[in-house]
């Protein structure tokens, strides 16, 4: 019932060549950047605070101080950051360590995708066929070595979901613990992990109310797994409950601990958003045919259902499907912008195939079938071709993809190396004003204190940062003119100019 040691070694030389192919490792020790720099400079922020400080895992810091002057701040739990950052107290702080342990992570979720498909189907070519197809999304080929904690929630599921099936077929107490500590350490990582655990509740609770009848062993089974399920949601309620009283303590609003739902934007901004998603199934989350196929997959087991002999698997796959129309109701505004929102919820596709697989093993249907094989080969070449070009696109410095990090954040790098001769240590506090972000140009420069996400342009906030300690003010030479307000009513003087860059000393 396991991948034999040929398969899996197979797999994972298909997973390196396809990383090689993607140039994943050509960027292994890149500075954050490309789309979503924002959010890596705030994961980076956070994991680089708890290396240089030793804070507490409860107590996570950012480089932003806020308005309260102490940087504390959370949303999901840090445990990835402060792993990182112990790790990095033995390596050294470099990114390929960051970046690479991301791809470890991501690869060894796979795997456990394979193994998933392969104990449904027993079938080897369409478990190694899965996993690869997940490793051919261009979202999730670029978020695999990236910083955020979506990708290693993503893969902790996959591992969650084995255990599932496991526990099901077998009983056995140790896949009960091995599914209930992954998905609590999945949903703990990012909360939409949680799409399958709440599914296969949902589709337990659901069997009871209107299919089965009550039988003991099965009862006991089932109600094993139920209460812990609703264990593990507690657990994380707990912990998103003390990271919301956190915020509010220190500095709320940095990180969303709510919703962005449908129901709070008006009829033009849906149509935008819907747009946007639009464009994010024609460029990011698969090749266009690709989604096409998996919808007619799925249509085919809603049609097919009376033909799979394990319910409990089919309606696993009616309630993911409707977990994750919910998530995109409550979650629909932020869409737009924010493709790693979906990385999580392409926890349906091994779902849907594994059970798309079986009903048509259980219908006769020749799955060795050299014409079937060749086709799917052929898509997964064509889906892994898409993903090659996409991840070009992305880092390219002419590409709209990496323009910020490539015309200005790359070099907030260079003036890094330049403070401590202008005078500016390491633990002076500074504005870096040309920057609308939380972090990213604090987290290049490596210094504490504030940009104008936290300024916006107006006096009074300027006059409680300065009061904060702020003693150093970071101007673009391009963005002169636009803070000249500002720099003729707080500075004393010029202290240093570069080539991109005025320092002011503050009054």
């Amino acid at each position: 019932m396991h991948l034999s040691r040929y398969t899996y070694s197979l797999l994972c030389c298909l997973l390196i060549l396809a990383s090689f192919y993607y140039g994943l490792f050509d960027h292994l020790n890149d500075a954050p950047q490309s789309i979503h720099l924002w959010r890596q400079s705030d994961c980076l922020s956070m994991t680089l605070n708890y290396y240089q400080y030793n804070y507490p895992l409860w107590e996570p810091h950012i480089h932003n101080l806020g308005f309260d002057g102490t940087g504390k701040t959370c949303s999901e739990f840090p445990l990835l950051y402060y792993f990182m950052a112990k790790i990095w107290h033995v390596t050294g702080n470099y990114m390929f360590v960051y970046r690479g342990l991301m791809l470890v992570i991501f690869w060894t979720g796979l795997v456990y995708v394979a193994k998933t498909v392969k104990l449904i189907t027993s079938n080897t070519f369409l478990a190694i066929f899965t996993a690869m197809l997940l490793f051919s999304a261009p979202t999730l080929v670029y978020y695999a070595h990236n910083v955020l904690s979506d990708i290693p929630a993503l893969s902790l599921s996959f591992i969650g979901l084995y255990h599932t099936i496991q526990y099901l077929k077998t009983e056995r107490i140790t896949s009960l613990l091995s599914l209930l500590l992954f998905f609590c350490l999945a949903g703990l990582l990012k909360l939409s992990s949680q799409l399958l655990a709440i599914s296969v509740l949902g589709t337990i609770l659901f069997q009871y109310c209107f299919y089965f009848k009550p039988h003991y062993p099965y009862v006991i089974k089932h109600l094993k797994l139920c209460l812990g399920l609703i264990f593990i949601f507690i657990l994380q309620g707990i912990w998103y409950r003390y990271a919301i009283t956190y915020n509010a303590k220190f500095n709320a609003g940095m990180f969303l601990t709510g919703i962005l739902p449908i129901w709070d934007l008006h009829y033009f901004e849906i149509k935008n958003v819907i747009r946007a998603i639009y464009d994010h199934f024609t460029w990011d989350y698969f090749r266009g045919i690709t989604t096409v196929c998996i919808a007619i997959a799925y249509i085919y087991v809603l049609k097919n259902r009376k033909s799979i002999t394990d319910t409990f698997l089919f309606y696993l796959c009616v309630c993911t499907l409707l977990g994750l129309i919910i998530y995109v109701l409550l979650f629909f505004e932020a869409l737009k912008d924010h493709d790693y929102y979906c990385i999580n919820l392409y926890i349906i596709i091994p779902v849907i195939l594994m059970v798309f697989f079986l009903i048509l093993k259980q219908n006769q249907v020749n799955l060795h079938s050299k014409y079937m094989l060749v086709a799917l080969c052929i898509g997964l070449l064509h889906n892994i071709d898409f993903t090659k070009r996409r991840m070009e696109q992305r880092y390219q410095f002419t590409s709209w993809h990496n323009s910020a990090y490539a015309l200005t954040y790359i070099k907030f790098e260079t003036l890094k190396k330049q403070l401590l001769t202008i005078g500016i240590s390491a633990n002076d506090k500074i504005i870096s004003i040309s920057d609308n972000s939380i972090n990213t140009s604090l987290y290049f420069l490596n210094r504490k204190g504030w940009t104008n996400y936290n300024i916006q342009d107006k006096a009074e906030n300027m006059t409680t940062c300065i009061h904060l300690g702020a003693r150093y003010l970071v101007v673009l030479n391009s963005t002169l003119e636009k803070h000249n307000a500002i720099i003729s009513s707080y500075t004393k003087g010029i202290i240093a100019k570069t080539k991109d860059f005025s320092i002011y000393k503050l009054t």
